[in-house]
């Protein structure tokens, strides 16, 4: 659930599929199901993740909150890191030199431990 939390809720990346280090069809969920494919569904589809994930050892190294179903809803629960790595990665970025656009290609010697 690294994507939807990254992303603050606004798409899941999941059924990620592929051999070795080549990863084909992954299925996006968007907060609103308008974007990316017809297998996009939205809200519907980020409850049938949520409902059978169960947050294991991957989950918490990276600093993962367990996701909370709140209002019919899934929100970010308590202790999320993410915050934390997106600043973190911002600024190793615009240490390099990457502007807003990405143009610059962020550093891979980023501490996640931060």
């Amino acid at each position: 659930h690294f994507t939807w939390e990254f992303s603050k809720t606004t798409l899941l990346v999941c059924d990620i599929q592929g051999v070795g280090n080549f990863f084909t069809d992954p299925q996006i969920h968007s907060h609103d199901g308008e974007s990316f494919s017809m297998g996009n569904l939205g809200q519907a589809g980020l409850h049938k993740f949520f409902k059978s994930h169960k947050c294991n050892n991957i989950c918490r190294l990276i600093g993962l909150a367990k996701p909370v179903l709140q209002n019919e809803r899934w929100v970010i629960g308590q202790g999320s890191q993410c915050q934390v790595r997106r600043t973190v990665l911002r600024s190793k970025r615009a240490e390099n030199g990457a502007g807003r656009d990405g143009s610059t290609p962020p550093t891979t010697d980023i501490d996640w431990t931060a």
